[in-house]
């Protein structure tokens, strides 16, 4: 089953185009104000098949994830620093780091690696961040990708193409994800398992 994590909650929209991109599951990633929202777009999904849920958490904040733990199917945090990156990797309630890398840096070392290995905690890097930047800020992404990339073989830590997408335009196709995951070195089969694993 090919996964992918959104950023927006149109189940009519995301039913209509999974067949098309190729993707078995969506999951909905959101800041959710309260467990009762959370709750209430797990009852809408419920009768619709393959339709998870994804706490997004922008800032360091314990408490949130606590709250939120088992009561949606993932918990993910932004990264773009060394502290927040750390902060993600650190909890074992924590399934995604997302978006460690920025233009500027890699903001990810060994031992970042070595907790996210401990904790089992997955590095996403966001399709969408890559669509949006400039050809220079694509390669200066790649640079940065490629080096985590390495960093991921090395400690055997999973690394995930999302698309991440705000809208049905920014949606991406099987390939194209996949496609991303290839120009950071590794194999078709090695990213469609991680991603049949989620």
């Amino acid at each position: 089953m090919f996964s992918d994590i959104v950023l927006f909650d149109d189940l009519k929209q995301l039913s209509r185009a999974r067949k098309r991109l190729g993707i078995s599951c969506f999951i909905i990633a959101k800041e959710f104000k309260s467990i009762e929202e959370l709750q209430e777009l797990k009852e809408k999904a419920g009768n619709i098949k393959n339709f998870r849920t994804c706490m997004l958490v922008k800032q360091a904040n314990e408490k949130t994830i606590k709250k939120f733990f088992a009561k949606a199917d993932f918990i993910a945090v932004f990264g773009g620093n060394v502290s927040k990156n750390k902060f993600a990797v650190s909890s074992k309630q924590v399934d995604f780091l997302i978006a460690p890398c920025t233009i500027e840096k890699a903001s990810i070392d060994t031992a970042i690696m070595r907790i996210a290995k401990e904790n089992n905690v997955s590095i996403v890097f966001p399709f969408r961040e890559f669509a949006i930047a400039t050809e220079f800020q694509q390669s200066q992404l790649l640079k940065h990708y490629l080096l985590v990339a390495k960093l991921c073989k090395r400690f055997m830590v999973k690394l995930l193409v999302f698309s991440l997408a705000k809208n049905e335009r920014e949606l991406k196709t099987k390939k194209e994800l996949m496609d991303l995951g290839k120009a950071i070195g590794f194999s078709a089969e090695q990213l469609e398992s991680w991603h049949e694993e989620v």
